[in-house]
């Protein structure tokens, strides 16, 4: 998944965390409403690249695979 899937889909789960925030009993709803927004601002800046994008998964080779590079002989 893209950042900006997975940014849209972490604003859906604040928003739904904002719309419930009334209807449940189990938290009071300004407490529900803050962490929806923690939830938000997580999305925000998962969407802008500045966290980096937890469902994408990187494989190790990836990150540890050097290239070398062989002179030209003449």
């Amino acid at each position: 998944m893209n950042e900006k899937m997975t940014a849209a889909v972490i604003g859906v789960i604040g928003a739904v965390m904002t719309l419930g925030a009334y209807s449940q009993s189990m938290v009071s709803p300004s407490s529900c409403i803050g962490a929806a927004l923690c939830v938000l601002m997580y999305g925000l800046l998962v969407g802008e690249g500045f966290i980096p994008n937890p469902l994408e998964t990187k494989s190790i080779d990836s990150a540890t695979t050097t290239t070398v590079v062989k002179p030209k002989a003449n």
